[in-house]
């Protein structure tokens, strides 16, 4: 399958929206407006370039409205760091990064989550160290609700439910 890309743009308003135009063999027309405020058209190549403008600026509303909406939750979050003095969530509460020497291991105090490592400068040992803890709490949780769950509906007594845990490379759901 052969795709052309084009980098047009078209006026809404006093507002200037650039986007990506990729045509391919598909049957429809499809704008994604993404997080990162990035406008991105799929058109199908029987289509003439006309045609797609035509519909392209049909949503220029919604496009609009998308970006507008995309845009009230900038700046995003910046990447983590893994130092002291850096905030993390655990389990809906925010909890100040300390980074120690020491064999690896985290445990949560009122002050914070205190993180030992061998080598405290290594961002990837705190947070592979960070990782593996947050999984095996949640192994834990998970198991601790699951019994109750099951304690609780008779009917669930003799299942076996198992859990995967998975890193999700964006945040969905809530």
């Amino acid at each position: 399958m052969t795709e052309t890309m084009l980098r047009k743009g078209l006026t809404w308003g006093k507002h200037r929206i650039q986007y990506e135009l990729t045509v391919q063999a598909r049957r429809d027309l499809t704008i994604t407006v993404h997080p990162n405020l990035r406008v991105a058209e799929r058109a199908p190549k029987h289509k003439s370039l006309e045609e797609i403008e035509r519909r392209v600026g049909a949503k220029r509303s919604w496009i609009a409205k998308q970006l507008r909406t995309f845009g009230e939750l900038h700046p995003l979050p910046a990447p983590r760091r893994y130092v002291s003095g850096e905030t993390h969530l655990y389990l809906g509460r925010q909890y100040v990064l300390r980074v120690q020497a020491g064999a690896p291991s985290v445990r949560v105090t009122a002050g914070g989550i205190v993180v030992r490592v061998e080598r405290v400068e290594s961002v990837s040992a705190v947070k592979r160290t960070m990782d593996a803890w947050y999984t095996e709490r949640a192994r834990q949780i998970f198991a601790r609700q699951i019994a109750a769950l099951q304690k609780r509906e008779r009917k669930l007594t003799n299942l076996s439910i198992s859990v995967r845990i998975r890193r999700m490379s964006r945040r969905w759901g809530s």
